[in-house]
């Protein structure tokens, strides 16, 4: 396990809906610096560091990950910019937001 995915976690973890589901599973591959799986597939939705098949999975750095989590980059911006691949269901992808509670 990565002590940055733990640390992605514990930030994000209390911020999930308790009845959030997305109808499938997306991993967010960071390379060394772990991995965090989020299983939307039935509610409430669970998040880990398992390193398992998704249905859709999104590459890119923590730093990366981290700013779209905090809201300092959009998605979108940094797929298009680069920063951010994703592989599988897009639109499951896209739908990663949904299951955190807005500020």
């Amino acid at each position: 396990m990565s002590e940055v995915a733990e640390q992605i976690i514990a930030v994000v973890k209390p911020h999930l809906k308790s009845d959030a589901s997305i109808g499938g599973t997306i991993k967010v591959n960071m390379g060394e610096e772990g991995t965090i799986f989020f299983d939307g597939a039935a509610a409430p939705a669970q998040i880990t560091t398992d390193d398992k098949p998704a249905d859709a999975t999104l590459v890119c750095s923590a730093e990366t990950f981290a700013k779209m989590m905090s809201g300092e980059i959009d998605g979108m911006r940094a797929f298009v910019m680069g920063a951010l691949k994703i592989e599988g269901d897009m639109g499951l992808a896209g739908k990663l937001s949904n299951l955190f509670q807005k500020p």
